[in-house]
């Protein structure tokens, strides 16, 4: 939202340049007040980076979490193959024996 703000303002300085209008305050102040509206929005980009740092650390212990999930299903699901083979197999041996 800010950005959009100080790209408006920018732009809308930017065509009083190059129109040849002119400033209803002097060039210096005008300057100035750039000046500032950049620094705002430099710190504005570096508050949102080191929140999208802090939102890709969260993002890579949450996937984490869900791998040790999947293995952990993995695991279960081998130990319920072996048990149904080995059901299996007896159920089988038990029939051919009869």
């Amino acid at each position: 939202m800010q950005a959009q703000q100080d790209i408006a303002f920018i732009k809308k300085q930017s065509s009083r340049v190059t129109s040849g209008k002119t400033f209803r305050m002097p060039p210096m102040v005008c300057k100035t007040e750039l000046y500032v509206r950049m620094a705002e929005v430099e710190e504005t980009l570096k508050n949102q980076s080191e929140e999208l740092k802090a939102q890709s650390e969260w993002i890579y212990v949450v996937m984490k979490q869900i791998d040790k999930r999947f293995e952990e299903m993995g695991r279960q699901l081998d130990r319920f193959m072996f048990w149904s083979l080995g059901l299996t197999v007896s159920a089988s041996m038990f029939i051919v024996s009869i």
